[in-house]
């Protein structure tokens, strides 16, 4: 019997220690060690097509749920998932499953609110969100 797309990304994030991993059609797109949301930045900014895969994450905030909105997933899975990322996905009739739902994605020093959740608060589109985000990360690494 054939593993589900999301299954077979669920368990290659657990065996390898992923940080994500996107599977479509039983072939793995892609995986990454890389934190926060610069795996998926990467994808968009090296256009790569995910559309109608499944993908497979530690953590979905708004932030993460809004730019694989925009690179057209099909379901994700969550350790993981914040409410807003529900809406998101829900909104985008995206699948989703999750081990842990919480309010808020918390920052790495656990006094708040992640700042890439602030960021797109306010925000409901994918693509204002990319611009947003690759902002952020391109003023911190300058």
């Amino acid at each position: 019997m054939v593993e589900s797309d999301i299954s077979y990304a669920l368990r290659i994030l657990k065996e390898k220690n992923e940080s994500i991993v996107i599977v479509k059609d039983n072939n793995i797109l892609y995986e990454s060690k890389l934190d926060g949301l610069k795996a998926i930045i990467h994808l968009i900014d090296n256009k790569v097509n995910i559309e109608g895969s499944s993908v497979a994450d530690k953590i979905i905030g708004k932030a993460a749920a809004l730019l694989l909105s925009y690179l057209k997933v099909k379901e994700v899975y969550a350790a993981v998932l914040s409410e807003k990322a529900i809406e998101v996905l829900k909104n985008n009739l995206i699948i989703f499953n999750y081990s842990e739902m919480t309010k808020n994605i918390i920052n790495r020093t656990n006094t708040g609110m992640c700042p890439m959740e602030k960021a797109v608060m306010n925000i409901n589109d994918g693509l204002t969100a990319y611009k947003v985000i690759k902002s952020i990360i391109f003023s911190k690494n300058n």
